[in-house]
């Protein structure tokens, strides 16, 4: 699955999270053929909010800071597997390490 999010004016976290709303919106008003495919989309945007280290993601490429590229897209291989393509490039995002454990 891609989540293509506007980057031109906000973060990568601004942009992404603008999508989750959206399509989380559009679930709520959704046909029940539309709802399951709505449904993943919400489950992975969810998960990359909680789990991705935004700081240090921005950090990985300027355009992921904003204002640079128009899009970024998220590629999801499972809710909690993705990269982040933005000009051209694939940026694995740094997780958030829950206490008493290692990121990967």
């Amino acid at each position: 699955m891609k989540i293509l999010i506007d980057i031109s004016k906000t973060c990568v976290h601004g942009g992404a999270r603008k999508a989750y709303e959206k399509v989380l919106a559009k679930s709520l008003k959704a046909t029940p053929n539309d709802l399951d495919n709505l449904e993943l989309e919400v489950e992975a945007l969810k998960n990359f909010l909680e789990r991705v280290d935004f700081p240090c993601l921005r950090s990985l490429h300027p355009a992921l800071a904003g204002g640079q590229e128009k899009h970024a897209i998220i590629h999801f291989q499972e809710p909690d597997k993705c990269w982040v393509e933005v000009a051209g490039e694939k940026i694995a995002p740094p997780r958030i390490s829950p206490v008493g454990s290692v990121a990967d």
